[in-house]
């Protein structure tokens, strides 16, 4: 069982190399993957810096297992570079035991960017299976699907011939987590969307 998912991962990592799509990465770039491996902390709160659209963008974020298996966590920011008023995230996660060294998390979330001069606002549903790998460090596949735009469907975005239509794609997050000490975690990661790599890094305090 475990020889298959590690040939599953293996061909979900080869083929970000390989795919092309026509949607613009900046309308999904500010999101990020918001886990925590609960072993490193119960609850957290902190703070996440993320390089983005040649910008640093600074988040708060919470993260908080309810059970041994499910968690629930949360983002939002705001800024006044590119007129953004607003970027959120809500997301529900379940972890799989599968033994180490690796585990399966599927995670849900709703992503929102509200630009407030042009008063756009653009919603990304994001599927995410992680691999944790001891606790350490965690390979995700994100697959993320919105609404087609009236600006999509002008640009020729893959299958948006109108507002009615969706659009999706894909990326990867790659992430480290350390326990500095009984109060603080540090994780550091790089998120990669086509040929492009945004970095980050957050510092959370354990509640």
């Amino acid at each position: 069982m475990k020889e298959g998912l590690y040939k599953y991962l293996f061909f979900l990592i080869f083929n970000s190399f390989c795919f092309s799509n026509s949607i613009d990465i900046n309308s999904y770039s500010y999101m990020f993957n918001n886990f925590i491996p609960q072993s490193k902390s119960q609850f957290n709160v902190g703070v996440n810096i993320s390089y983005l659209d040649a910008n640093i963008n600074k988040e708060i974020v919470s993260h908080n297992w309810i059970s041994n298996n499910l968690y629930i966590g949360a983002m939002i920011s705001s800024n006044s570079y590119d007129n953004i008023g607003i970027n959120y995230n809500l997301n529900i996660g379940y972890h799989t035991f599968l033994g180490n060294p690796l585990n399966i998390i599927y995670d849900f979330s709703i992503n929102s960017k509200r630009l407030v001069v042009d008063d756009i606002r653009e919603k990304w549903k994001k599927i995410s299976v992680i691999f944790n790998i001891q606790d350490k460090s965690a390979i995700t596949y994100n697959y993320i699907v919105s609404k087609c735009t009236t600006q999509n469907v002008a640009d020729d975005v893959d299958n948006c011939h109108n507002t009615n239509d969706s659009k999706n794609t894909f990326y990867f997050n790659f992430d480290i987590f350390n326990k500095i000490n009984k109060y603080y975690i540090f994780n550091i990661g790089i998120k990669k969307i086509k040929t492009n790599l945004f970095p980050y890094i957050s510092l959370r305090y354990i509640l």
